[in-house]
């Protein structure tokens, strides 16, 4: 399940934050950790997400 405000590792590498938690938990909103403004507000599903990140 994912959890709102929680940071998570993608399968791809990148790491962020999930600000929005859309429909049943299938997707998310996901601010990526990274410098700058742009690219960094995605959406992802729950199969792209590797691992919570403690």
């Amino acid at each position: 399940m994912i959890e709102l405000y929680e940071k998570y590792k993608l399968k791809d590498g990148r790491t962020g934050t999930v600000v929005e938690v859309l429909g049943n938990g299938e997707a998310c909103i996901f601010e990526i950790d990274k410098k700058g403004i742009e690219d960094r507000v995605v959406t992802v599903t729950r199969e792209e997400i590797s691992e919570k990140v403690s």
